[in-house]
């Protein structure tokens, strides 16, 4: 299993080992849970003190928008499908990145869905968005699920 240390932040979404291996760790259902134990955490809380919680089991809760579905060839050649969002609190005003396997999340995707996250922090990335640079958690889910179902 790779891990980020705990000072490894991206800049952008880079396509790294450790990403990858998150990912296939969500896909196969070996990523450790978050359990009962784990309080929801938020924005605030990850940016406050990310090392505490980098490589690390996290719930989260709001609402997920701008899921679209990514292409990634495998070392091996085949293609895996990989859904990208970003979670938002109720005022829209803070954001964690979320990505997953396809497979792990629900079966139907509209622009928005109020869901609940379980997943590691992965890290912190900085990348360029409309209205200049952007900072946030970035989580790979290794759970989503949709709340008003």
């Amino acid at each position: 299993m790779i891990l980020m240390s705990p000072s490894e932040d991206c800049t952008g979404f880079a396509d790294t080992p450790a990403y990858r291996d998150l990912l296939r760790q969500a896909a196969d259902g070996s990523m450790p849970r978050a359990g009962a134990e784990h309080r929801i955490v938020d924005y605030r809380v990850l940016m406050e003190d990310p090392d505490r919680y980098r490589g690390k089991p996290v719930l989260l809760r709001g609402s997920l928008v701008g899921i679209c579905l990514e292409d990634l060839e495998t070392n091996g050649g085949a293609v895996e499908v990989v859904a990208r969002g970003i979670l938002c609190d109720r005022s829209a005003d803070h954001a964690v990145a979320i990505c997953a396997p396809r497979s792990v999340m629900p079966r139907h995707l509209g622009d928005s869905l109020e869901a609940e996250v379980e997943g590691i922090f992965h890290c912190v990335v900085r990348y360029e968005a409309r209205g200049g640079w952007k900072t946030v958690p970035w989580v790979i889910a290794r759970n989503v699920a949709d709340l008003w179902k």
